[in-house]
């Protein structure tokens, strides 16, 4: 017994969604298959100025369609989109596009199984790699398998198209499907990454039935409405809880020969994971950014500045702490970051001062908030004013202004004496202060006292030659030539002036 199980689950409502590249773009409904009836397109290729669908709204054309065995009951999925509903529930969706390449899953779960199906092509491209990845849930080995994927080949309603099934490589085994435009020239091709485990052709009555295994022929190049189609993995099992990938590659182009000469050099059939890492590549719909090297996949160890994105974080491998600048490691020689792992250290970053940290990558030192050259005092350096340019060690001082310009510490003693004006009455001159010794009747006030009879020097010592005077009256120093000291002359002419008087009074 052969069941169609409608799968509803609560909690998603896909949409419909464009993803598109520069030749190639494709309409996706909420089921995943290539009709938007809203918007009226679904897979449409640029020939010159025009895009050209391959169907139009509203006529059945595009069907995906999966079966298998589980537990000796026939189950059967599929995706319609003559339908407004599918039997497969769509339990994801994805836009998963690059700068490189457009890239588009659907999940889609059934009983006992999960199959996500990606659609992927590099954006100047016209070869669309279509990979399904079924994976059998546990205790549920999944036999009789058979995927089945067919479009209406009408570009742009034109019913007439000339079907043809090729063995390109003649190994005696078909891997190209054809169907060519009969009116317009142009052609969409499917090609066979595994023709052994694929089945290639036409079919007449496939807007009736959703069957993964129909029967697809050969028209041998007549001219029919038929079904473009290829059913993968006829008969095949998955062990409970492992998985298999099945791939083919969908060609538009102006001919058949084109299309063919696209097919015999495309690399879209490579393996899943074609580096043997254990991760599949994007076109897979994995997670694995580069399927070419080995050392590259999500959790591997990333290796800084060798151009090399080890561990699939995206960004630039230039700019480590993430913070949208890149090291001066980068190639280009452009990385700005001084710190690149500090993601609040780049240019244009706030910067709190005396913290040790250029978070602004200025090169200014961090404790020389004025910019002047000099660190604060604070931080051990000899600014004594971190905050005014105009205060260093090697400013000018203007005097009394109450600012200490050069961080000498002195503000009000121009001459360095050591007074401090108004104290110091000549704060011009180092010899006149209080105290200071000057040269009396210089009209110098050097000791600042008001006047200028400044203190004289201290009086010589002359009495070590000293010699009694004969008669007790006191001590002379001979002085040369026989004359009298200066004083005892005053005196003696002092003395004789009283006696003279005195006699004159007596008469």
């Amino acid at each position: 017994m052969i069941s169609l199980l409608l799968v509803l689950l609560p909690g998603l409502a896909p949409a419909d969604e464009l993803v598109a590249g520069d030749a190639l773009r494709i309409y996706f409904d909420s089921s995943g298959t290539w009709n938007d009836q809203d918007a009226g397109m679904g897979f449409q290729a640029l020939h010159g100025p025009e895009w050209v669908d391959w169907a139009y709204a509203g006529y059945p054309w595009q069907m995906f369609a999966f079966e298998y065995d589980l537990l000796d009951e026939s189950l059967a999925y599929y995706a319609n989109s003559n339908d407004e509903f599918a039997s497969c529930f769509v339990s994801g969706e994805a836009d998963l596009s690059t700068s490189d390449a457009a890239i588009a899953t659907y999940t889609y779960t059934g009983t006992g199984a999960e199959i996500v199906g990606t659609q992927a092509w590099l954006r100047a491209g016209k070869e669309v790699r279509v990979n399904f990845h079924v994976t059998a849930g546990p205790g549920a080995e999944l036999e009789e398998l058979g995927l089945y994927f067919e479009v209406d080949p009408d570009p742009d309603g034109v019913f007439e198209t000339i079907n043809d099934v090729l063995d390109t490589d003649g190994d005696g085994a078909d891997d190209l499907a054809v169907s060519s435009a009969a009116a317009t020239g142009y052609a969409l091709a499917f090609g066979a990454c595994d023709p052994v485990i694929s089945e290639l052709g036409h079919h007449a009555g496939w807007s009736t039935s959703y069957s993964a295994r129909p029967t697809l022929g050969d028209d041998d190049e007549a001219v029919a409405d038929s079904a473009l189609g290829i059913r993968l993995a006829p008969r095949g099992s998955i062990a409970a809880g492992a998985s298999s990938d099945f791939t083919f590659v969908v060609i538009e182009g102006d001919s058949v020969a084109e299309v063919a000469a696209a097919w015999a050099v495309t690399d879209l059939c490579a393996g899943c994971d074609a580096d043997g890492d254990g991760h599949s590549g994007v076109f897979c719909g994995g997670d694995d950014c580069d399927d070419a090297a080995p050392d590259a996949y999500p959790g591997a160890e990333e290796i800084w500045y060798d151009g090399i994105d080890e561990d699939c974080g995206g960004g630039s491998d230039y700019d480590q702490d993430g913070d949208g600048h890149e090291s001066p490691a980068a190639p280009d020689g452009l990385g700005d970051d001084c710190e690149d792992t500090d993601a609040g250290v780049y240019p244009g970053a706030e910067d709190v001062l005396y913290d040790g940290v250029d978070a602004d990558c200025s090169g200014d030192s961090d404790y020389d908030a004025d910019g002047d050259g000099y660190d604060t005092d604070d931080f051990g350096g000899d600014d004594c004013n971190d905050n005014d340019a105009a205060v260093n060690p090697e400013a000018a001082e203007v005097y009394y202004d109450d600012i200490d310009q050069d961080c000498d510490g002195n503000d009000d003693d121009a001459d360095g004496d050591g007074f401090d004006s108004p104290l110091d009455c000549d704060d011009t001159n180092p010899e006149i202060y209080p105290g200071a010794v000057g040269v009396e009747g210089d009209g110098v006030d050097s000791d600042c006292d008001g006047s200028d009879d400044d203190v004289a020097p201290d009086p010589v010592d002359d009495t070590g030659d000293a010699v009694k005077v004969e008669g007790g009256c006191g001590c002379a120093t001979p002085s040369s030539g026989g004359g009298w000291p200066a004083w005892l002359a005053f005196a003696l002419a002092a003395l004789g002036f009283r006696r003279s008087g005195g006699r004159a009074g007596a008469t």
